[in-house]
């Protein structure tokens, strides 16, 4: 049974008009999911996928590298600017007047205005391993994995 829902009448009244006119089942969701479900800014998300979301990694105002974690309004802004709440990777002495936006130790995080903030670019070339010392039975698992990759193009090939 819910805890905030009790057996007495008007409370019964309550969740009856309440859920009559909403979609079965839309009132056991969590209240993120619910807002990130109306949030004007996912439809814009699906029309430009360049635009910013949480986990992204950014670039802050040209110098500091950091992951979003927060993309909206501030609910104490009076005018609807949009702010991007950023985790720094290093601390960069921002001071937030006491006031915590997101969660990660002081001076790691900043809340500033959507423009001064752009993306980084993924690397998309990669390293190739060359060994590893710390894992002894490396090259028996390379081996073994190619052994695994021919017998799957050829099933009828002859092990060795």
């Amino acid at each position: 049974m819910d805890p905030f829902h009790c057996g007495c009448s008007k409370c019964e009244v309550f969740w009856r008009k309440l859920t009559k006119n909403s979609e079965p089942g839309r009132l056991s969701l969590a209240s993120s999911v619910r807002a990130e479900e109306l949030n004007p800014l996912n439809s814009d998300r699906k029309k430009d996928p360049l635009m910013l979301k949480v986990g992204d990694h950014v670039l802050v105002k040209g110098r500091f590298k950091g992951v979003i974690q927060y993309v909206g309004v501030p609910e104490r802004n009076l005018r609807a600017n949009m702010y991007v709440g950023v985790k720094l990777e290093n601390n960069c002495g921002y001071d937030t007047s006491g006031h915590r936006f997101i969660g990660c130790t002081q001076g790691h995080g900043t809340l500033v205005k959507y423009a001064e903030v752009a993306p980084l670019k993924q690397s998309s070339i990669k390293q190739k391993i060359y060994g590893n010392a710390m894992f002894p039975s490396y090259e028996h698992i390379v081996k073994a994995r190619k052994l695994r990759a021919q017998r799957s193009t050829n099933p009828f090939a002859i092990c060795n």
